[in-house]
């Protein structure tokens, strides 16, 4: 679930009622199936429902755009809670994304004191969400190979 005002926008995970949901509407599938209803159609409400479910409680379907990962990299830094702006450079250079996993490179400061930094985010449906690098680059990582020396191994 998405909920904010304006600009903000702030993501809340309610795993249990997305999945109470997916399990009604599998139940209904199934009863469905038993009063005669055409297999075609009980598959496409199935399929259906495995959708929905999967994009409500995650599973990587963000988009790897440079829109998508500009308002991430922002909301990424307002997170920080140290007031500091944080930007994307643009261009495709600053970011890369595989099996629902991303790693941005924004430039946090200004002036003499501007840094690039590593940022990492796990797709949560259609949002991409800040993760905490010490809890997501350690052993047994969920972070994609292709993306774990960036992510993990860099500032």
């Amino acid at each position: 679930m998405v909920a904010g005002s304006g600009d903000t926008l702030r993501f809340v995970k309610q795993p249990q009622i997305y999945a109470s949901v997916a399990a009604l509407a599998v139940a209904g599938v199934f009863v469905l199936s038993a009063c005669g209803e055409k297999n075609e159609q009980v598959n496409s409400v199935v399929d259906q429902v495995k959708s929905t479910a999967t994009e409500a409680i995650g599973g990587g379907t963000a988009s790897c755009s440079e829109g998508l990962m500009t308002t991430a990299v922002k909301a990424w830094a307002k997170a920080q809670g140290d007031g500091q702006q944080a930007s994307l450079p643009g261009g495709s250079d600053s970011f890369k994304c595989a099996d629902g996993w991303a790693v941005a490179f924004p430039n946090v400061g200004s002036g003499q004191n501007e840094v690039t930094v590593t940022a990492v985010f796990e797709a949560e449906g259609p949002i991409w969400v800040p993760q905490d690098r010490s809890k997501v680059c350690g052993k047994n990582s969920p972070v994609p190979k292709s993306l774990y020396q960036d992510a993990c191994q860099t500032n």
